[in-house]
């Protein structure tokens, strides 16, 4: 092919190009006109009220008094009854008040395997159903975690880390 054919084969694909493009559209122009188009109208963002001064002191007060709130102290431990929820007053050997059931197990091995399963607790073995000196009785042996049973409360001791089989 010659060199003086280029420009007008170059001319006529831009004309079949533009044929096409023009056949395109009119056709999708009708497939659209046959359906239902559905346009959503954008709503405005609602309107949020913005709290007076007088709620926003109140909320300073109750954000300074968040932890007295949360963890309640002696006082209220004996008015209240909150071991449903896990809570226990611990009396620590300064007088003072500790939230939460004391949790002083050191869970150093843990193995189950079909129905037996075996841990060590602060150096001595037990197996599930096994009561501890404190009165904790072990209710549940799994490979990383042991649940012992307390007054009432769970207490989920997780297995502790060994240095030599940790990958640091």
């Amino acid at each position: 092919m010659k060199r003086k054919y280029y420009a007008l084969i170059a001319v006529a694909l831009f004309l079949v190009s533009i044929v096409l493009a023009v056949f395109y559209t009119i056709t999708l122009a009708d497939r659209v006109s046959k359906e239902e188009i559905r346009i959503s109208v954008v709503t405005a963002f609602p309107t949020i009220d913005v709290p007076g001064p007088v709620t926003i002191g109140e909320m300073k007060k109750l954000g300074e008094r968040g932890e007295e709130l949360s963890q309640p102290g002696a006082s209220y431990a004996d008015d209240l009854n909150l071991s449903l929820f896990g809570y226990h007053v611990v009396k620590d050997a300064g007088g003072g008040v500790a939230s939460g059931p004391e949790t002083s197990y050191s869970l150093t091995m843990a193995f189950a395997a079909g129905k037996s399963r075996y841990c060590v607790i602060g150096g001595s073995f037990y197996t599930e159903g096994d009561v501890l000196p404190d009165g904790g009785k072990v209710a549940l042996i799994e490979m990383d975690k042991v649940l012992i049973v307390r007054q009432g409360s769970s207490i989920l001791v997780p297995l502790k880390e060994n240095r030599w089989m940790s990958n640091k």
